[in-house]
């Protein structure tokens, strides 16, 4: 304490408030009793998921409405969205009668329901966002092209493919990019608890799984017998001297 006060005033007040903040911060582990809270929580510890909330307002596309800053804060935090408020026990309509649809409770389920595909539309925005980058870097860039594979023409490996683009340590010049943004909730009542507790005690888990499973896809019995092998696509592409690369955002 000696040592301290010599400091100054400041950094014991600096000390004693994070020693409070992680207090606090264990107590809200301790509190997340539930696997399937634990694993949102764990999903937006990614900096990918963290970049809305720290992004500075200082082009016209960074510039977030009340409505979307409060999305993602609400989201992180796991509160109750403003925009469920008056509708929580509702159920979502894109459900069969052996299971219902379930009912929209905070908000999250707006983010991951299959019936108005926000999925998809999230990932499409990634990719485009990926396609102007790459543009802006001045790289050759096209969106889902086909007649790259060998053995069969009419397949697209990848949603984004870039031209003589050197990059250390990979031979190849030409890249197949494949994004995905997997939720951390997706399917979460067709899984086992073991992988239910997974998904909650590892960040990024889902992630290297899609990855790992775009890397692995072999197509259908059919398609296989159309091109005449069962290679993967990370095969296909390597035949094709392409670099095929997978760009993950989690949540």
């Amino acid at each position: 304490m000696k040592h301290w006060r010599k400091q100054g005033q400041v950094k014991v007040q600096r000390f004693l408030s994070r020693a409070d903040e992680m207090i606090r911060f264990s107590n809200f582990l301790t509190n997340l009793s539930e696997p399937l809270r634990v694993a949102r929580f764990r999903g937006v510890l990614n900096s990918f998921n963290t970049m809305p909330l720290r992004v500075l307002p200082n082009r016209p596309e960074r510039d977030f409405s009340n409505s979307e800053f409060e999305w993602h804060l609400c989201d992180r935090l796991q509160t109750q969205q403003p925009s469920a408020e008056n509708i929580t026990l509702k159920k979502c309509n894109f459900g069969t009668a052996r299971r219902p649809g379930p009912v929209v409770g905070n908000g999250r389920h707006f983010r991951k329901c299959l019936k108005s595909n926000v999925i998809m539309l999230i990932h499409d925005v990634m990719r485009d966002d990926i396609v102007r980058m790459c543009k802006t870097a001045g790289l050759t860039v096209v969106r889902e092209p086909q007649g790259l594979l060998r053995d069969n023409s009419l397949d697209r490996p990848a949603d984004i493919f870039v031209w003589d683009w050197k990059i250390e340590g990979i031979q190849e010049s030409k890249h197949a990019i494949d994004p995905t943004s997997p939720l951390i909730d997706s399917s979460w009542y067709d899984i086992s608890q073991a992988n239910r507790l997974k998904r909650a005690s590892t960040v990024g888990i889902l992630g290297r799984q899609k990855e790992q499973a775009k890397r692995d896809n072999v197509g259908t019995p059919g398609e296989q017998a159309e091109r005449r092998n069962g290679n993967t696509m990370q095969e296909r592409c390597r035949l094709g001297h392409i670099h095929f690369s997978r760009s993950t955002r989690r949540g």
